[in-house]
């Protein structure tokens, strides 16, 4: 009479007569190979592009000796490019050449001895598009997807056995966004002549991961147009401190290394103290930039930089004194 019993994937027939165990059976038994992966880094690169770094660990935890064949497969999200991809086996042995895109096999036929683990070190650089944001960088795998975030799959299979272990390890892609108005009744005159011109800033985390930025904001004023004074303050979450030296031309700093948490939002309020002169052109004030400008109106951009991107908002109103000059002076 026999029994089966299913280990691993594999049907293993014990003998209850006294027959000895057959030689197949036996070696099916006391392989079993499995598999481990885990992110191990991730960083943003200067061109937009992140590095991200995992490390693959083969375990055979049977008895006996075996071999197998690994596979390492990116499985990004929708709109994110593997640039390039690079592996290297941290025992010192040799394995084919991997790319992650036109070659994903890591290693064939590799021997392994009972109790051992392999690790391979697999590197990728990938930068995410426009549209890789939402579900695409969650690391949550919908359906109807094919990958997410920086998710990557290994799938080591016993040659032997035929039985095949897969693990894969994600780290989600950083999403920030950044906008800015020009605040309600702004400008404001002051008795003085000048105006007090008022925005604000909005840096929105909607991904699943905490990230840190800096931010900058300038003042893009039109021909004529001048500070005197400038101030920048964090209103949410009130805490943040801003950059004392921010002007909003010479330094355009508002602050470094900040850290948002997923959901969060940071305002931060930016003004200035703006003269204008009454004879500057037209063109000056019309918030458009023409051939030639490097400012027009009260134009300011705010520009974020995080996990190697940058993205950028403007918020412009008129200059008042030049419209109201244009008004009294140019002929109608």
């Amino acid at each position: 009479m026999n029994r089966c019993t299913r280990l691993s994937g594999v049907i293993v027939a014990v003998l209850l007569l006294g027959a000895p165990l057959p030689a197949d059976a036996a070696v099916a038994e006391v392989r079993m190979v499995s598999v481990r992966k885990e992110v191990v880094g991730s960083r943003p690169n200067a061109n937009g592009s992140f590095t991200i770094v995992y490390d693959v660990t083969v375990i055979n935890r049977g008895k006996g000796p075996s071999t197998y064949d690994l596979v390492d497969e990116p499985r990004f999200g929708a709109d994110v490019t593997v640039d390039a991809g690079s592996a290297i086996d941290l025992s010192g042995e040799t394995f084919n050449v991997w790319d992650g895109t036109t070659e994903t096999t890591v290693v064939t036929g590799r021997r392994i001895e009972p109790r051992a683990r392999h690790t391979y070190r697999v590197a990728v650089a990938a930068t995410p598009g426009p549209t890789a944001t939402g579900s695409a960088s969650d690391c949550v795998m919908d359906a109807g997807e094919t990958g997410t975030g920086f998710q990557n799959t290994a799938t080591a299979t016993d040659t032997v056995t035929g039985v095949t272990a897969t693990n894969q390890a994600c780290v989600p892609i950083p999403e920030l966004t950044v906008a800015k108005i020009v605040q309600p009744g702004s400008p404001e005159p002051n008795a003085d002549g000048s105006w007090t011109v008022a925005y604000r800033i909005n840096v929105v985390n909607s991904g699943a991961t905490p990230v840190s930025y800096d931010l900058d904001d300038a003042m893009n004023y039109g021909s004529g147009v001048s500070t005197d004074m400038t101030w920048a303050k964090n209103t949410v979450p009130g805490d943040v401190i801003t950059n004392p030296g921010w002007d909003g031309s010479m330094f355009t700093s508002v602050v470094t290394g900040v850290d948002i948490a997923p959901g969060e939002t940071h305002s931060y309020l930016t003004t200035a103290l703006a003269m204008v002169d009454p004879t500057a052109p037209s063109a000056a004030a019309d918030c458009t930039l023409g051939p030639g400008e490097s400012g027009t109106g009260f134009l300011s951009t705010a520009t974020l930089f995080a996990g190697g991107r940058s993205k950028r908002a403007d918020a412009c109103v008129e200059a008042p004194n030049v419209v109201m000059a244009r008004a009294v002076n140019e002929p109608v």
